[in-house]
């Protein structure tokens, strides 16, 4: 199969799904207001520093909250970027992430889940230091033998 190459950005708002294999140079998903838009990406190259901005909600003139799901195999950091309405939230499933950073001026909800396959996630390092609104980080099953720096 040959990859996708040259899509940096990803962009979907209510009901969409949008679901990329074998996938290189992605960096932004844009997932915009209303329930149910969500991302299912797994990296044609599983390096060991590969990290993705995901973007909640929209700067413009926003009255709902953004309710969001993102399948982010092989991806080791994160940041979550809420904006918008307060209250948005994300369900994050994934292998191998190391670091989340949240960032924003809106309340956010972040939920970690591990992949099918995977018991814990390898969670070393969260930081939201660079949010403004109110943030709430819930992991299923992190790696209890790590040390977790969190400024919640």
């Amino acid at each position: 199969m040959t990859g996708l190459t040259g899509i940096t950005t990803l962009l979907a708002g209510t009901g969409d799904v949008a679901k990329l294999t074998e996938v290189s140079g992605l960096a932004t998903v844009g997932l915009y207001p209303g329930a149910s838009a969500g991302a299912d990406l797994t990296l044609a190259t599983d390096g060991t520093d590969d990290s993705l901005v995901l973007g909640l909600g929209s700067d413009v003139a926003q009255a709902a909250s953004t309710s969001t799901t993102l399948d982010a195999v092989e991806y080791e950091k994160i940041t979550v970027s809420s904006a918008g309405a307060d209250g948005n939230s994300t369900t994050i499933t994934a292998d191998a992430l190391t670091e989340l950073t949240v960032a924003g001026s809106k309340n956010v909800t972040v939920t970690l889940s591990p992949d099918t396959g995977v018991t814990t996630l390898p969670l070393t390092k969260i930081d939201a230091s660079g949010a403004t609104g109110t943030v709430n980080v819930s992991a299923a099953s992190a790696d209890s033998g790590r040390d977790c720096n969190a400024w919640l």
